[in-house]
């Protein structure tokens, strides 16, 4: 059976379209049989938390482990397994006097000693049990926090400098009550300076001092190895983890890089100069079986631009695992699903709705996602004076429902990779206007066929179709339609998983 892992920094619950792809990706090998584990660097206080929820929302299968580093060394290092909660948790025998505040969610109270002074805030989930507490001296400056996981166990001390209120000093606790890592941090510039691991067999103390994080990242990714047993397969998802991943042992993995973005730096067009970490993921293609593209068009352009680098691969991202849409569309709002920063340059759009109001006054558009530009964006639709036809809504994991009611779509992006949200959208029907930027439209898009794209950085031929399909509502249906069609046909859990099956067999003969 197939071992395949997949490499990610860090998880979370609100994250956007690479996150998504992990996720589906992740769910349909392990639910095709193959073991299929998530590996995460990061630490997370209650990781399972957000596993739970992701699995409540059907966005990851039970099917796929997950690994995360700080959980993998705590669970070698629990000695005991018969662990109490009283076993485990400090006691601040200093504090005297308790003020309980409860909450819907969560409880917690505040100490104080015999003198009266405020020393310790803890905080309870909606189970009972106790999550972080906080220590602090007379002057009311932290000088130590403690995390405790799912069940109340202490997973993490954190020590402050007081004066810089910087974390100075770390331990890490096995689940029954032994420290079995400490991160030492320079006094002068707070960076991590060693590691060490605490045996649970006798006193020794092992170090890690020679770019530490780096050395038990390698350490973890080793262990995973030989308790796999064979030489497995693994993907990286995140290039900024490029040069760790190129120095993980080439006799225990065949190792994957996927790129998610334009390898161009601005203007972002063929000719710019290449970003500094893709140039350094494409000179380091000897450490790396193989290196994914998700469209043909970026797979030529960087053959083009590095034509020694032979191991170069073009596999699509998979159709998002959404809920169907079994809606209707609402004829006047056009929703935007995305992320709230330069990138997607939404003032564009926020200036073609503008003028696309002057005919369609009843026509609503409503802006999902946060991010940086978001208070610059408001700020530009009140001075537009658009604020009863444009709103703001945050956050969603509804894009199905949110993307299906919407009589179309439109994207602005500086630049991409090949967005998500593209066939989230055709996938339920709804039609995309495009910017004609690099990459993703005009390789998944079929002109004025299943949608349109339309010059870079007019505005006013974006208005021009979004009037256009404001005034044929069924052509803007139609088009729609043939757009699922279109998808579906090209971008199939089933076909995109044979394709990765595909460059499997290669890397591996």
């Amino acid at each position: 059976m197939m071992n395949i892992s997949m490499l990610i920094n860090d998880l979370d619950l609100n994250r956007g379209g690479i996150t998504r792809v992990f996720l589906d990706r992740a769910s349909y090998f392990a639910d095709a049989g193959y073991n299929t584990s998530i590996l995460s660097l990061t630490y997370k206080h209650r990781k399972e938390v957000i596993y739970e929820e992701l699995l409540k929302q059907g966005r990851l299968s039970s099917a796929v482990k997950r690994v995360n580093l700080f959980d993998y060394f705590r669970e070698i290092y629990t000695r005991n397994d018969d662990y109490t909660e009283e076993q485990t948790h400090i006691s601040d025998e200093s504090c005297e006097f308790a003020h309980l505040e409860e909450y819907d969610a969560y409880q917690h109270t505040r100490h104080f000693n015999h003198e009266g002074h405020y020393t310790t805030f803890k905080k309870w989930d909606g189970n009972g049990y106790l999550k972080n507490t906080t220590h602090f001296d007379l002057e009311r400056r932290k000088t130590k926090t403690e995390e405790f996981d799912e069940q109340g166990i202490l997973k993490r001390s954190r020590f402050y400098q007081v004066a810089s209120g910087k974390v100075i000093y770390e331990t890490y606790h096995t689940k029954d009550g032994h420290v079995y890592m400490a991160m030492d941090y320079n006094l002068d510039s707070y960076k991590l300076e060693k590691i060490f691991f605490f045996s649970i067999t006798n006193q020794e103390v092992t170090f890690l001092n020679k770019d530490p994080l780096r050395s038990l990242q390698l350490l973890f990714f080793d262990m995973i190895a030989k308790d796999i047993g064979t030489k497995s397969i693994i993907i990286n998802d995140s290039i900024e983890l490029t040069n760790l991943f190129v120095k993980l042992n080439d006799e225990q993995y065949y190792k994957i890089a996927t790129t998610h973005n334009n390898h161009f730096e601005k203007p972002y067009k063929v000719g710019s100069p290449i970003k500094k970490h893709f140039h350094n993921l494409f000179m380091n293609y000897n450490h790396l079986s193989a290196i994914v593209m998700l469209t043909e068009t970026q797979k030529n352009h960087v053959q083009k631009e590095y034509p020694t680098v032979p191991n170069i691969y073009y596999v699509p991202n998979a159709l998002s695992r959404v809920p169907e849409f079994n809606g209707r569309k609402k004829t006047k709002v056009i929703a935007v699903i995305t992320r709230l920063d330069y990138q997607k340059n939404l003032q564009d759009l926020i200036y073609a709705f503008s003028n696309v109001l002057k005919k369609h006054s009843d026509a609503t558009l409503f802006i999902y996602g946060k991010g940086s530009e978001e208070e610059k964006l408001k700020k530009l639709v009140h001075q537009l004076k658009l604020e009863r036809n444009i709103e703001f809504c945050g956050y969603t994991n509804k894009a199905s429902d949110i993307l299906g009611e919407s009589l179309f779509t439109v994207m602005t992006s500086e630049f991409e990779g090949s967005p998500m949200v593209l066939r989230e959208a055709m996938v339920v029907g709804t039609t995309v206007i495009s910017y004609d930027y690099l990459y993703g439209p005009s390789d998944i898009i079929k002109d004025s066929i299943t949608g349109y794209i339309v010059e870079d950085k007019s505005v006013n031929e974006l208005k021009k179709k979004m009037m256009y399909l404001l005034d044929n509502p069924e052509l803007a249906k139609s088009m729609g339609e043939k757009a699922k069609q279109s998808v579906i046909a090209n971008y199939s859990e089933d076909k995109v998983r044979e394709q990765w099956l595909d460059l499997f067999r290669k890397v591996t003969s």
